[in-house]
């Protein structure tokens, strides 16, 4: 997992923080994570070298099997946190988006181990509007900066039409189509006007996509014999 992802956003930032391996532990030495201790020659082995030593410490706090036991001795990884390791770094990532993270602690080896701070930081909410109800046209997206849930209905014509016209905003994460049970037939969504999957009345479909990644809902055409409706619900 890459906590910079932009596929984290619709739930919040993840808290991170860092451990700095200036010099190497000595056995007995310990860092904590929470109230998790790791103990420098036990939980850990302490290597010839701070990155090596760093390294093993990464592997202890996710329980890395393929490291295990030659270089530390857990089995069973740390539940709230995951670790990154980059030479004489370690990066420690919540494993759960949001302000919890934030409270989360680090303690180091004063003058051997430094930390990034007291707790981690950076550990943020996610900031979700969503539209009250569905309008003939898409509400403005103009915060490029949050997520935004916007929504607005196409109506079949028989004929292919493109999913992000009628002013609607065509840049989007994801987005979800839905076909009221109230439709007579069947309404039609596609990457292009000759290949389509048929989404039957009352039911919904997501457009594939690649989390982070941003689309163009103009690529995807519907075609649906009036007066067929299609709901879009989509992440600028």
């Amino acid at each position: 997992m890459n906590p910079g992802l932009e596929y984290y956003r619709p739930w919040g930032q993840p808290a991170q923080g860092w451990f700095c391996f200036g010099a190497n532990p000595v056995a007995g030495d310990t860092l904590a994570i929470g109230a998790t201790n790791y103990v420098a020659g036990s939980a850990f082995e302490v290597a010839s070298g701070a990155a090596e030593t760093a390294k093993n410490f990464a592997a202890a706090v996710n329980g890395d099997r393929s490291q295990y036991p030659q270089r530390h001795n857990q089995i069973v990884p740390h539940r709230t946190v995951f670790a990154m390791y980059y030479g004489i770094y370690v990066c420690i990532v919540a494993t759960e988006p949001g302000v919890a993270g934030n409270a989360i602690t680090l303690t180091g080896v004063t003058g051997v181990v430094a930390t990034s701070g007291a707790t981690l930081t950076g550990g943020s909410a996610a900031a979700l509007a969503v539209t009250a109800t569905v309008t003939s046209s898409a509400p403005t997206t103009a915060d490029a900066t949050a997520v935004v849930w916007a929504d607005y209905v196409r109506a079949g014509t028989g004929a292919a039409i493109t999913l992000g016209a009628a002013g609607a905003s065509t840049k989007a994460r994801l987005a979800i189509v839905y076909a009221p049970a109230v439709n007579t037939g069947t309404v039609n969504i596609g990457p292009n006007s000759s290949v389509r999957h048929p989404l039957i009345a009352g039911q919904s479909y997501t457009l594939p996509t690649i989390p982070g990644a941003v689309f163009d809902l103009n690529s995807w055409y519907m075609n649906g014999a009036d007066p067929n409706t299609l709901t879009v619900l989509y992440v600028a």
